[in-house]
């Protein structure tokens, strides 16, 4: 038997213990009723060092808008692609959008190649997402150096010109539920 969305989440998953993929296969399998040669296409496709089960399972509440759980796995399928960059995901992700009334679906594939949903930051120099601020130090700092030397600032004193200077970045937290889910299925996620 096929259980409810929201049965699933109400859940107390202490019958599974901690294990990621055990974890993983209720939710793909049990909940979502895809038959197990698309969990373990998936299981390829997630890495337990990279998410949490809950992110997992809170990435899959986001996908409720999809009218099938066909739609969902093909989504997914796509955006954990290990193969394809983050613009093709994110243009993957464009397309499922005609799905929450033409607005973006409330994930975003971050500067590291990590999908992400809820709270997140943005940073406008870069034009990209991240989980964390400092997720953004390595492109931050290289963007800030182009700038130093566009100013003429080269050498010992670039470092602190770009310390100086780290507003230019532009970073702010974004709540992607709030921005880009309609109020009713808004409602359910964030209860």
């Amino acid at each position: 038997m096929i259980k409810k969305f929201e049965e699933f989440i109400n859940e107390n998953y202490s019958s599974t213990g901690g294990d990621f993929y055990k974890r993983l296969k209720v939710l793909f399998c049990d909940t979502l009723g895809l038959e197990n040669a698309h969990y373990e296409a998936m299981r390829r496709r997630l890495d337990d060092s990279v998410y949490t089960f809950e992110e997992v399972e809170e990435i899959v509440s986001r996908l409720s808008v999809l009218p099938s759980v066909n739609h969902m796995l093909s989504l997914m399928k796509n955006i954990f692609d290990e193969n394809l960059d983050i613009k093709e995901k994110n243009e993957v992700l464009d397309s499922f959008s005609k799905y929450n009334d033409n607005k973006p679906l409330p994930l975003v594939i971050d500067i590291n190649d990590k999908v992400l949903t809820g709270k997140v930051y943005y940073c406008d120099a870069l034009d990209a997402y991240a989980e964390d601020e400092d997720d953004y130090i390595d492109a931050g700092t290289e963007w800030l150096s182009v700038k130093a030397e566009d100013e003429g600032i080269v050498d010992d004193n670039q470092p602190d010109w770009v310390g100086d200077h780290w507003d230019w970045l532009d970073i702010y937290e974004v709540d992607l539920d709030k921005e880009y889910l309609d109020k009713k299925l808004n409602k359910w996620v964030n209860r």
